[in-house]
């Protein structure tokens, strides 16, 4: 894990919750996974409540059967999956990636600096593990996810393209990607179907 670069004193200071919604929202992507040289194709339905620090994570076949259905608030429960989704350490991964992209990290706060991918925040857990969420000036984001030995364990990064919520507070990007690189490594990559907040 490299070292930060100073923020210098011009400006302010990084967004530290720039890349997460601050209530609630359901969003939908088309997903491939590849793993192994080969592709997989499905939909992922994802409820966020970062008031809860929860959420619910739905994959589909393309002709609408669920796989997976899973919630995460604090411990997790699944709700019906279809082998090989039924595997207990796939579904807790899945829930653990998911969680990584759309909740805050609940670790503390480290330390600020710049990357390459912009001004950055790193939040350390009580195991010693670290997620990095790193925010560009133009709201394209990066997240990295280091374990305590300062192994890059998952990396996510958004595209270039999509939009901002009505408030101008949030970019929410037309496509993003995660690594979880090593032997049995895999990419997942994410292209947004619809992104709607929830008022109730």
């Amino acid at each position: 894990m490299a070292p930060l670069a100073p923020l210098g004193d011009a400006g302010a200071g990084p967004d530290c919750r720039g890349p997460f919604v601050r209530a609630r929202w359901q969003f939908v992507h088309a997903i491939r996974m590849d793993v192994a040289g080969r592709s997989s194709f499905f939909n992922g339905v994802i409820d966020v409540d970062p008031n809860g620090n929860a959420i619910r994570c739905t994959l589909l076949t393309l002709e609408g059967l669920v796989l997976f259905d899973a919630r995460l608030a604090g411990t997790a429960a699944v709700m019906k999956a279809i082998p090989p989704f039924d595997r207990p350490a796939l579904a807790t991964g899945i829930l653990a990636d998911v969680a990584l992209i759309f909740l805050p990290p609940q670790g503390n706060l480290r330390e600020t600096g710049r990357t390459t991918a912009g001004t950055a925040c790193r939040f350390v857990d009580a195991r010693g593990g670290v997620v990095e969420v790193a925010t560009a000036r133009d709201g394209t984001w990066r997240i990295r996810k280091y374990d305590d030995a300062g192994r890059m364990t998952r990396e996510v990064i958004s595209g270039a393209t999509g939009r901002k919520n009505t408030a101008g507070t949030l970019f929410i990007p037309d496509t993003f990607s995660l690594t979880a690189p090593g032997t049995h490594g895999y990419s997942l990559h994410f292209r947004l179907l619809s992104a709607t907040p929830i008022n109730h």
